[in-house]
């Protein structure tokens, strides 16, 4: 929060203070990035979830299995929240194209690979195989490859005149078509080439996995709001059932005897309808402000559901059965699905248009809400941590988790520090259809590890920086790099020392002839001087050099020597805090960063300040606009006092 002042909000949206709603002009809160609303966290105590006795009352006429599904709203109970951001309005369709077209539009030439007719070529950008959609039985990717070529298809094709049968007709070659190396939601482009209808740019993207959401999240360097950022921004202090209070507008107007329908957010009963399929559609993203939370977010419940970073798993204090043969949603719990929040345009079961009713069954049984799945009406909306590149870090530890050589319970995500570039619109007015991201964000983030022993019934690996020297460069009883952080970088890593793999086989090969036999175990792999990608590292030492590793610690990099000092902390003194910082002027990338020695009989106060810069390529930081560094320390320090008003 350091360098953030308080300013009075320029929208009218309105907000809750001391428990009673006020507007916008009469609060304060941190100026947010364009398209986005501060969500404010600093109530003393901040829940989620709904009490049994109101479950009680909502369920008491319905089915047992009614009941089951909303325990798990069940109990309601407090959560910390980090301060952040939230969209104000669902990533729109403009919004989803424009990054598709910035990082997944192509072109492909017929007849340059194996890939016979359109249906093999939608399938194969569509899915990464030629059979895929078929096996799917998906028929739109063939369509919207079509649409979008279909004045060249149709040129190259003239004898053919209906659509369908351009579907497996054999193709010239040397066509040069527009594809996605990307699944295109289905109601895109099949029509024409513009989004309209219920795709109009305007109206929020629907049919996006919550993979597809991800993915977008982290190019525009944001998150996926948890469950608790999620209903938290919906329901605020008051805990209101719907975003915009406790009262659903139903029943007969008296005056014209007609039935009233709630018309503060999009649902099947007020949803327009498609006038070629009769299904509800949604309404633009930017609509209906009547309805809009407490912090100013639109359309939180009704138009498209909306996927969160949760895995679904019961609140705590949860007694319901967890016998899967009592509870088919037990063999749900953990990490299996992704909770989907706030109902979509299609949905009239009034249990479900609540800011507190958690989806987690999908649209049916049959397609739970797996991270890879699709749902009709589902789409997301992003959130954003003050700390710069914090959103990062999940995504980042998850990348490195699967071979278990770093658990998710030895990074220190408490001492993460990152620095981040933005590309969010600077000017809110001349946005047009929620376009508020217009280039990729980019990040350099760093989370040690707490320790370097993490069994405290063994002795420490080391307990010096002199240990440390001695241990790395000990190959043989040190196969493996030590860890000591996750690192990412989305900058080229310069002039880096890049494992050598034919000079290394080479080099092992010539010591086992020269030894009669016998080999040399763990001798310093052969390196030479390159550019490195940005992509997700462990960080680790070997040899004494400080380098990057993948995921199952194989070596890719080395960055050089560290400096390493001994540092003890005094009684009480918090952990210090990890500096990420980018030079663009420089283009270096510097970094330090403190880690216990950890182990058996060793004070958790003793450790080590690890310190190196590495370079990046040349011009690229500076190219990607104005940095900013930030930790977890940052995000502790109280914000200024409001300014006085006049």
């Amino acid at each position: 929060m350091n360098r953030l002042s308080l300013v009075l909000l320029a929208s009218s949206a309105p907000l809750l203070t001391l428990g009673a709603r006020v507007h916008a002009e009469d609060a304060f809160a941190i100026p947010a990035p364009a398209g986005m609303v501060w969500v404010d966290t600093a109530a003393a105590k901040i829940e989620i979830g709904t009490g049994a006795e109101e479950i009680f009352r909502l369920t008491e006429k319905r089915s047992a299995e009614a009941k089951l599904e909303l325990s798990y709203e069940a109990p309601r109970h407090e959560v910390f929240l980090q301060p952040y951001f939230l969209d104000k309005y669902e990533v729109t369709n403009a919004q989803y194209l424009h990054y598709l077209d910035a990082e997944k539009k192509t072109t492909y030439k017929t007849g340059s690979a194996g890939l016979s007719n359109l249906e093999e070529i939608a399938s194969f950008y569509a899915y990464g195989g030629k059979d895929v959609s078929a096996e799917k039985d998906d028929k739109w990717p063939w369509q919207q490859v079509y649409e979008l070529n279909r004045a060249a298809l149709r040129a190259a094709l003239p004898d053919l005149k209906n659509k369908d049968d351009f579907r497996y007709a054999a193709l010239p070659d040397d066509i040069e078509l527009t594809v996605y190396r990307a699944r295109l939601p289905r109601l895109w482009f099949t029509d024409g080439a513009k989004l309209d209808g219920d795709a109009a740019p305007d109206h929020p993207v629907r049919d996006v996995s919550y993979l597809e959401a991800e993915a977008f999240a982290e190019w525009a360097g944001k998150h996926l709001p948890s469950e608790g950022e999620w209903e938290w921004a919906a329901r605020g202090p008051q805990m209101f059932d719907m975003p915009w209070g406790n009262d659903w507008k139903d029943g007969v107007d008296e005056a014209t005897q007609k039935r009233v329908i709630e018309p503060r957010c999009v649902w099947n009963d007020s949803a327009p309808k498609s006038k070629k399929t009769l299904e509800p559609t949604t309404m633009p993203a930017a609509s209906m402000p009547e309805g809009a939370s407490w912090c100013g977010a639109h359309h939180m419940i009704g138009n498209v559901a909306e996927w969160t970073s949760s895995w679904f798993a019961p609140y705590p204090g949860w007694a319901g059965p967890t016998d899967v043969t009592k509870n088919m949603w037990a063999a749900y719990h953990g990490d299996f699905v992704r909770v989907i929040r706030g109902s979509g345009c299609a949905d009239r079961e009034r249990l479900a248009l609540r800011a507190s009713f958690r989806n987690f069954k999908g649209i049916e049984r049959k397609a739970p809400p797996r991270p890879e799945n699709h749902f009709d009406y589902t789409g997301f909306r992003l959130a954003q941590y003050l700390t710069p590149g914090k959103d990062r870090l999940e995504p980042a530890i998850a990348r490195l988790l699967k071979p278990k050589k770093v658990r998710r319970e030895q990074v220190a995500t408490d001492r993460f520090a990152g620095a981040a570039t933005s590309g969010i619109a600077r000017d809110a007015s001349a946005v047009e259809n929620g376009v508020y991201v217009n280039k990729r964000a980019l990040a350099v983030l760093l989370a040690p590890l707490a320790k370097f022993s993490f069994d405290e019934k063994e002795k420490p690996v080391v307990r010096s920086p002199e240990d440390l020297k001695k241990y790395t460069e000990n190959a043989a009883d040190n196969r493996d790099a030590l860890p000591m952080a996750v690192f990412h970088s989305d900058l080229t890593l310069s002039k880096v020392l890049l494992f050598d793999k034919v000079a290394t086989a080479a080099a092992a090969a010539a010591d086992k002839d020269k030894r009669r036999g016998s080999k040399k175990e763990g001798a310093m792999p052969a390196t030479k001087e390159g550019d490195l990608a940005g992509d997700t590292y462990v960080l680790g030492m070997s040899h004494n050099h400080v380098g990057l590793y993948r995921a199952n610690l194989d070596f890719v990099a080395y960055l050089g020597t560290p400096v390493l000092t001994a540092r003890k902390l005094k009684k009480d003194e918090p952990r210090p805090a990890t500096v990420v910082t980018v030079d663009p002027d420089a283009d270096l990338v510097k970094v330090k960063f403190w880690i216990a020695w950890g182990g058996k009989g060793m004070d958790p106060a003793d450790g080590v300040d690890v310190e190196f810069s590495v370079q990046t390529e040349t011009g690229a930081a500076e190219k990607a606009g104005s940095w900013r560094e930030g930790s977890s320390a940052t995000e502790k320090q109280a914000p200024p006092p409001p300014p006085a008003k006049k």
